[in-house]
């Protein structure tokens, strides 16, 4: 399955999946799983990959919680993203 059929299945943009992607990859390699990951079995990478998924889903969803509930954090970050719009 590639990102733009993955994408249409999940009622998502392709920029979406490959964000998810990236912050799944990015946790990987922090966590030093790089060559454990190439070296599992076909089912123990699906599993590993299936609970980073979970991980970054749960910390994705936890930070816009905080942006709604927060908004001493929502100033920080709308000031955050204003000074990196302006360059």
């Amino acid at each position: 399955m590639n990102v733009s059929t993955l994408a249409k299945s999940m009622n998502v943009t392709e920029n979406d999946v490959n964000s998810l992607l990236r912050m799944v990859t990015d946790s990987i390699i922090k966590d030093g799983m790089t060559d454990h990951v190439v070296e599992m079995s076909e089912q123990d990478r699906v599993n590993t990959i299936k609970a980073y998924v979970a991980a970054e889903v749960k910390k994705f969803s936890s930070f816009c919680m905080t942006l709604l509930t927060n908004q001493e954090k929502k100033s920080a970050f709308d000031q955050y993203m204003l000074s990196q719009i302006k360059g």
